[in-house]
């Protein structure tokens, strides 16, 4: 009888590493980010094949860093730890750079949030693989704004905010401040409504080949 080899990776594992980045190195992020041009979030929409505005699905402005030598180091410290996970968690077979940083902000306001979604799709997000959220915020800036993902993939409860109510498999990362939050890209995921502040955060993708 045929059988399976034995496990050699976690595909449904989830990376969750608190003060990632400084305060110092946030300001610089935050300073760079000050000038440039902002656009209202969209979300493909598969009957018109192109990006379009869905206020029902996402409400926030994002901004493209784009790949300069003034904010390299930021591309640096994020590629080589997104590397260093997937060598021991995923060992998905990735290309050697990744997409353009997106800058958010949900604003209170507007009750910003993103429903749940994965970020692997149609057209060029089908090589996506890994994604990654990073915190900007300090939880006193916002409430509501939390990153939550349905998954069954253990983290440890440290990571974790107590939401009672949601099932098991929904894991509610803790609002902290330079934290990092690194899962495969067919991961549902979501940002719960923002009810008031601001909640400004980093978002990168990491594609390769097709899965196989």
């Amino acid at each position: 009888m045929k059988t399976f080899p034995d496990l050699f990776n976690s595909p449904i594992a989830i990376s969750n590493q608190h003060d990632f980045l400084s305060s110092k190195e946030i300001e610089e992020v935050l300073k760079f980010t000050k000038n440039l041009s902002s656009e209202g979030s969209k979300v493909y929409n598969p009957s018109q094949d192109d990006n379009t505005l869905n206020t029902d699905v996402r409400v926030s402005n994002i901004k493209w860093i784009p790949k300069v030598e003034e904010i390299r180091w930021l591309y640096a410290k994020i590629y080589q730890k997104i590397h260093e996970d997937n060598s021991w968690l995923w060992q998905f077979k990735l290309k050697e750079d990744f997409e353009q940083i997106q800058y958010t902000e949900y604003y209170g306001e507007q009750k910003g949030q993103y429903d749940w979604h994965v970020d692997i799709g149609l057209n060029t997000h089908c090589f996506r693989k890994i994604s990654v959220t990073l915190q900007l915020s300090n939880p006193s800036e916002y409430e509501g704004g939390y990153l939550q993902l349905n998954s069954f993939g253990n983290i440890d409860p440290q990571h974790l905010e107590n939401t009672p109510g949601n099932p098991q498999y929904i894991k509610t990362i803790k609002k902290q401040k330079g934290t990092i939050t690194i899962f495969p890209s067919f991961t549902p995921h979501r940002v719960s409504p923002v009810t008031k502040g601001t909640r400004k955060s980093l978002v990168i993708w990491v594609g390769g080949c097709a899965f196989k």
